[in-house]
């Protein structure tokens, strides 16, 4: 049996179906098996990943997201966001000598930040937006 990837229209539909009923879901693979639920209704061949079904409902600004973190003390700090994977920008300050210092880093595109031990997403409560 040959797998079919639905389109970014059909998980979004599917998205807004899930959290119209069910208002709040609270983790990523939670969302995914109701998402992936009503797009098998639709067609039993499709298959989709949780990382995309987040992607999707933050790009296409679908969703309110409420994010949980845990600190990892030694682990490189990233360049792309690690839930939307928006380019990172750097937090700085200036220094009373003028010089400037980096204090963490900041999404763009989603509400991730870290410090300068890097904050990795541990639950994700999607909302639905009104």
């Amino acid at each position: 049996m040959s797998h079919k990837l639905p389109s970014d229209e059909d998980i979004a539909k599917a998205i807004v179906s899930c959290l119209s009923e069910h208002g709040i879901v609270n983790s990523q693979k939670k969302l995914g098996e109701l998402v992936r639920r009503k797009v098998k209704d639709e067609q039993n061949s499709y298959v989709v990943s949780d990382r995309r079904i987040r992607r999707i409902a933050i790009s296409r600004k679908l969703v309110d997201l409420e994010l949980k973190y845990k600190e990892e003390k030694y682990s490189n700090l990233p360049h792309k966001c690690p839930i939307c994977g928006s380019r990172l920008k750097r937090l700085k300050n200036m220094t009373i000598f003028g010089g400037t210092v980096t204090l963490g880093y900041i999404c763009s595109g989603c509400r991730y930040w870290t410090g300068l031990k890097r904050n990795v997403p541990a639950r994700y409560i999607f909302t639905s937006r009104r």
